[in-house]
């Protein structure tokens, strides 16, 4: 019976596609046929609404761009501004101090004349601006627009709005140096005394020390603003889109402000266009702007006609109507000629399609009685292909969820099968302990740096088949990542079985791991919290497993550490300290030290060491270790390093002004710092701030940091080099790369690590070191400085080996500003 069934099934089978392959290829070609002609009237339909459409769309995003540009450049006009009247007023500076400079020798009244003379006809702004003097008692020292009141006590003078704005000017000097200040004053030939015609003016003040000066400038806002104006439509009467594309600007009485034809420039466009059109225009615009339909006023020479679509936006703020738009005879000329196109396009498409129809009923009558034949034989074939695709396809699915519960490198169990694992444990009822070991393989980055990443990968093997050999009934391993692994162990009775269990873990380290041809040393640091006493979930058992981790990490290499209660402490004490250590940047409670660096062979002092201090009023003296450490992980290190920049440069420039024999500053700099987008850029603009000489300042940079990352930067750190800079290579011979860095960086000096300096007197594998890394700075032709030279023995031998600069308690601890001066005066009375 059902072999019966099975032969008519495949009669109606072999049948079925000769009714249908007959009755479809007629309909297909009928329908293509239809289908031809309606796709002709549809292409050229879409072709008129999508051309119609992209040119609307092009024209707004026109007038939108140049709307968006005229907005940004209205709402920095203030800030560029104060920029510029800052850089005149330092130029100003500039002036003052090297006329007060070069002329030493002079009385303070001839300076005072030669300072005076130079500022005095000296004009900015198309001429409006110039440079006025006062000194800290409130007398003019000089203003040029009033000689008149030169030399005499301006102090109660009022601005339009009776603010005494010279108090001011004193004031903001004495507090902050310098700085930004406002007043009102009614306009030059304005004689109307209603306060709301006067104007604001913006200034710039800075203190000239050696006199005890206010040097300032200042420009109205308005008449800045209207500069600014000026030059936009300027550029805005140049602007071109294709052939006969440009933009126009009308202000709101009509007045053409920015156009193509320069003819039409401050032309009233109410005698081209109705009031109608005019009235159109301006209402479109103001209503959160729109296309309009007009004759225009101007037509290209490549033109036909006159009508034109525009689009029009309206700019409150300055009371401006920008547009742009297309000529519509253009746009007809080029419709025009893409129908033709479509229109020929077509005519071949139909050619082809008549062809192809007699083809086709051809190769279907071919085909049909192929298939007849073909469909029996396949359809077996199907049915013994299906039951093959089922095996493998379970064979597959069997294989995908062992990699999903495992590691592809290492075949460990991954991080979702140690979940699933301890989940059953902590839900499991057992009364047992259960512990939680957080791995991490000790300089695994160096292994790979040095070996490469594939005997780092054979590395994370051979210690993973050494961690399966270690597991019990009850326990898992999986790898958690990178070089971290995560054990759970579960069944111990007694904390003691716990430390005994994970101990096992650091024992396996005790050999050499087989990579390749390598045997390589490792160790780990191991981090244990414990259920039930650390925590009741998963998550968090990870979680102060990694806390004791960084413990054990902080405590050495190679150690393992329990979680205590107190890590907890530390925590809060780490994330409390973050949010000081932010507050501290904005309240300036940073201050610097500086630690002398000696000629070896006479004691002068050559350059000082700038230190950071912090004396929180929450936390007290904070170790820089610990303050410098959490600023790089919370991202406030790049604004740190600045301030230290800063205030070094300033404070040094302060008591050791440039020139021959001036004392040069060392600054460190961390390497989080170092990979910040805009740190090379912004040292230097801090650095030229300050006006310090850029050759008397060196950036210290630790050999601990990630080779890779400082040797990708290596073009601009010799731009820095370029610039001026020194670059010196601290901690030298502790790290793995010291070679690399000097033959990649373009260090000009090296510092010997204090660690050398302890132990080259009894040690003669330190003594060697040190004698060592002066050659190879010698060789390099570097400056060599040797830190933490704390005795007479050791200041005594390093002198005998030419080391060129030393440094450390044996000269002097690090010192505020003012007990560094006085140091420096005593060593050179000595001398």
């Amino acid at each position: 019976m059902d072999n019966n069934l099975n032969k008519k099934l495949l009669r109606i089978i072999q049948l079925i596609p000769i009714i249908l392959s007959t009755v479809f290829t007629l309909i297909i070609i009928a329908q293509l046929l239809i289908d031809n002609r309606i796709e002709l009237k549809e292409k050229i339909r879409n072709l008129r609404t999508e051309f119609n459409e992209r040119q609307k769309q092009q024209i707004k995003n026109r007038v939108d761009t140049i709307y968006q540009q005229v907005s940004y450049e209205r709402d920095r006009t203030e800030n560029v501004l104060k920029a510029d009247i800052k850089e005149k007023v330092y130029q100003a500076y500039d002036i003052a101090h090297a006329i007060y400079s070069d002329n030493t020798d002079k009385s303070a009244e001839d300076v005072h004349a030669l300072i005076v003379t130079a500022l005095k006809n000296i004009r900015f702004h198309h001429g409006r601006g110039y440079y006025f003097i006062y000194d800290l008692e409130g007398n003019n020292i000089m203003l040029p627009h009033h000689p008149d009141k030169e030399k005499t006590y301006l102090g109660d003078m009022q601005d339009s709005r009776g603010t005494y704005f010279i108090r001011e000017f004193i004031a903001l000097v004495k507090d902050k140096h310098e700085g930004f200040t406002k007043w009102w004053f009614y306009k030059p030939n304005n004689n109307n005394n209603n306060s709301v015609d006067d104007r604001e003016k913006i200034g710039f003040l800075k203190h000239f020390e050696p006199y005890g000066w206010i040097i300032g400038s200042g420009e109205y806002v308005e008449d800045f603003e209207a500069s600014v104006k000026k030059d936009l439509l300027h550029w805005i009467s140049t602007i071109r889109f294709g052939n006969n594309g440009y933009m126009f600007v009308l202000d709101a009485q009509g007045v053409i402000l920015a156009h193509q034809s320069n003819e039409l420039i401050t032309q009233d466009y109410g005698h081209y266009q109705t009031e109608a059109q005019v009235l159109e225009m301006f209402t479109t615009a103001k209503n959160n702007g729109g296309y309009v339909k007009y004759s225009s006023v101007y037509q290209p020479d490549n033109v036909q006609g006159p009508d034109k679509l525009s689009y029009v936006k309206w700019y409150p703020d300055w009371g401006w109507m920008m547009g742009s738009g297309v000529y519509v005879t253009a746009m007809e000329e080029y419709l025009q000629q893409k129908e033709q196109i479509i229109v020929k396009q077509n005519r071949k498409k139909l050619h082809a399609l008549i062809g192809f129809s007699l083809a086709l009923i051809l190769v279907v009558g071919f085909l049909t009685y192929y298939l007849r034949k073909l469909v029996a034989r396949r359809f077996a074939q199907f049915e013994l292909k299906i039951e093959s695709n089922f095996i493998k396809l379970k064979s597959a699915n069997n294989a995908m969820s062992h990699m999903a519960l495992h590691d592809p490198l290492t075949g460990l169990p991954n991080r979702a099968s140690l979940d699933k694992f301890a989940q059953q444990i902590l839900t499991g009822g057992n009364e047992k302990y259960m512990a939680i070991a957080f791995v991490d393989i000790d300089n695994f980055k160096y292994v790979n740096d040095l070996y490469g990443h594939t005997v780092g990968d054979e590395l994370i093997c051979a210690v993973s088949r050494r961690f399966e050999k270690i597991l019990g009934t009850g326990d898992m391993v999986c790898r958690f990542g990178g070089d971290e692994f995560l054990f759970c162990f579960s069944g111990f009775n007694t904390q003691a079985e716990i430390a005994t269990k994970v101990t096992k873990i650091n024992d396996i380290f005790n050999t050499k791991m087989r990579c390749g041809e390598r045997e390589i040393k490792s160790n780990c640091s191991v981090g244990v919290s414990v259920f039930p006493d650390d925590g009741q979930t998963l998550e968090v058992l990870i979680g102060k497993a990694d806390v004791a981790l960084y413990k054990a990490k902080g405590q050495g290499k190679g150690r393992l550490c329990l979680f205590e209660a107190e890590f907890d402490a530390q925590l809060k004490r780490q994330r409390a300290m973050k949010e000081e250590l932010y507050k501290a940047l904005e309240r300036d409670e940073f201050e610097l030290h500086y630690q002398p660096q000696v000629n070896a062979k006479n004691k002068q002092v050559i350059s000082v060491e700038a230190l950071c201090r912090w004396n929180s009023p929450v936390f007290g003296q904070v170790n820089p270790a610990e303050f410098i450490t959490i600023a790089e992980k919370c991202g406030a290190i790049h604004a740190l390093g600045l301030s230290v920049i800063k205030i070094a440069c300033d404070e040094i420039l302060s008591i050791s002004p440039n020139g021959n024999g001036a004392l040069e500053l060392s600054i460190n700099i961390s390497p989080i710092q170092i990979i910040e987008p805009d740190f090379f850029t912004d040292i230097k603009r801090v650095v030229k701030a300050t006006g310090i000489d850029s050759s008397r300042v060196t950036f210290e940079l630790t050999e601990s940091a990630a080779i890779d990352s400082i040797l990708s930067l290596s073009p601009l750190f010799h731009e820095l080099r370029q610039c001026g800079f020194g670059l010196s290579l601290d901690d030298f011979g502790t790290g793995f790369s010291s070679l690399s860095y000097l033959s990649d960086l373009p260090f000009n000096e090296i510092k010997i690590d204090r660690s050398f300096i302890d132990k080259f007197l009894d040690s003669d594998q330190s003594d060697a070191l040190v004698k060592t890394i002066i050659a190879i700075g010698n060789s390099f032709n570097m400056t060599v400085v040797a830190e933490g030279v704390e005795t007479q023995a050791q200041y005594d031998k390093l002198r005998h080996y030419n080391c060129d600069l030393l440094q450390g308690y044996f000269f002097a601890k690090p010192l505020r500003l003012n007990e560094l001066t006085q140091y420096i005066s005593r060593v050179a009375v000595v001398l």
